[in-house]
């Protein structure tokens, strides 16, 4: 297993202005996280789709255009993906509206460590009960596989 497939649920990227990329990256180290960082929104998405980040943090100064394609973009490359918005007070409103398009969550600028730490919670809850539900698909996926199996062999042995 290379490094990058073994901590790739471990990895943040965070697309938007250096500011927000030096305050996150001190709080997200110290809970396990790895961070990276892209300027624009298409190096971010370029480096998205070579990483498959399971975090991804977007800044509000590079939301324009349609950010609904951006938003199915991220599900597209990882159903499991969890995407937040930077916003600062000001810009709470527009951001909100991301909210319906496909974004988890907001992070309100400047940090607040606990509103960070709950919302870190809640991401590490959400992304347990995606690995759950999926073992448990993929467990019934293979005992409905192998039940003609079983059911052979049982009636080979009753015979």
């Amino acid at each position: 297993m290379t490094e990058g497939s073994k901590n790739q649920h471990q990895r943040v990227l965070i697309i938007g202005s250096h500011r927000l990329e030096s305050d996150l990256r001190v709080v997200l180290n110290s809970h396990g996280y790895f961070v990276e960082h892209s300027r624009s929104r298409l190096e971010g998405m370029r480096q998205f789709r070579a990483r498959k980040q399971a975090i991804v943090i977007l800044d509000m100064g590079i939301m324009q255009g349609f950010p609904a394609r951006i938003f199915r973009f991220f599900h597209k490359v990882r159903a499991s993906t969890v995407v937040l918005i930077a916003a600062g007070r000001e810009d709470q409103p527009a951001a909100s509206r991301y909210l319906l398009s496909g974004a988890h969550d907001i992070l309100q600028l400047p940090l607040n460590l606990e509103t960070l730490n709950s919302t870190l919670e809640r991401i590490f809850v959400y992304q347990r009960s995606v690995v759950r539900s999926v073992f448990i698909k993929h467990a019934l996926f293979f005992a409905a596989l192998t039940l003609p199996i079983w059911v052979g062999l049982i009636y080979i042995v009753l015979r």
